[in-house]
């Protein structure tokens, strides 16, 4: 996604909070956000990330892709890990999110093998979704959906 050090980063459905981590490494002077709906895996990440927290760098909240709690174009980039398919409406979720991107931001969908669902079809749903310059990056540990706001 080429992140830089101050960019805005949304990540939607972090789980135990391991993007998040990552992303923090390369976000220094932006922030990294993390949005999930459930309690128990914020709790996760809260304790892997706790330091970051503190120090105001990641941001973990309790919410839905569908109803995002942010203002338009306030992030750079976004990504998702493993949990498109586990949306009620991804569809929905995917809108919500380019509403928060600024304009030209990216988007990263990503899916490992383990995730058990087929990536064939989240190259239409970033299309569908409003996204440009879609691609699909597969290789062994997965697949990655690229798309631009």
């Amino acid at each position: 996604m080429d992140v830089h050090p101050s960019d805005s980063v949304l990540e939607v459905g972090p789980g135990p909070g391991l993007g998040l981590q990552l992303a923090a490494e390369r976000v220094y002077q932006g922030k990294v956000v993390g949005v999930d709906p459930s309690e128990t895996m914020l709790e996760m990440a809260h304790r892997r990330n706790r330091a970051l927290i503190e120090a105001g760098r990641i941001e973990p909240h309790l919410g839905s892709a569908e109803e995002l709690p942010f203002d338009d174009a306030m992030f750079d980039k976004a990504m998702t890990m493993n949990s498109l398919h586990l949306w009620p409406n991804p569809a929905a979720g995917l809108r919500e999110i380019k509403r928060t991107l600024r304009p030209g931001g990216r988007i990263a969908v990503a899916f490992t093998r383990f995730s058990y669902t087929s990536a064939d079809k989240f190259e239409h749903q970033l299309l569908d979704a409003g996204f440009t310059q879609v691609s699909l990056h597969t290789d062994d540990p997965g697949t990655c959906a690229l798309g631009r706001a």
